[in-house]
């Protein structure tokens, strides 16, 4: 996974294809790739760290893979952080405290059962 550890290097890994816009973007076979083994002083040895990287991959496998986001939910089923969140929380408020939401007074409006000057 990271071949420095043993003291090898990968050149470009990202490239650049604009130079004016600066944006890097990671390399999938668009732009040669060069493998440099013995680069500099290995960290590890090709030994430990083959043994590592098998060790990853095993402890990989047995993670699930999760295909769909989970979202967050209010109490009515909806996803959380939408727009009409906070209107549903000061229509409920409303309905439990009495006071209307919304309505404009001399500069003043409730918001949730709650006077805001």
């Amino acid at each position: 996974k990271n071949e420095k550890y043993m003291g090898d290097v990968l050149l470009q890994k990202t490239y650049t294809p604009n130079l004016f816009e600066g944006k890097h973007k990671k390399n999938n076979g668009e732009v040669t790739q060069y493998y440099i083994k013995n680069h500099h002083p290995a960290i590890v040895s090709r030994e430990m760290f083959q043994l590592a990287q098998e060790e990853l991959a095993r402890r990989n496998s047995k993670k699930p893979v999760h295909t769909e986001k989970r979202q967050r939910r209010t109490a009515d089923g909806s996803p959380a952080n939408t727009p009409y969140q906070k209107d549903w929380f000061a229509e409920t408020a409303a309905a439990i405290t009495g006071e209307s939401p919304g309505i404009f007074m001399e500069g003043n409006r409730w918001s949730g059962g709650v006077l805001i000057g």
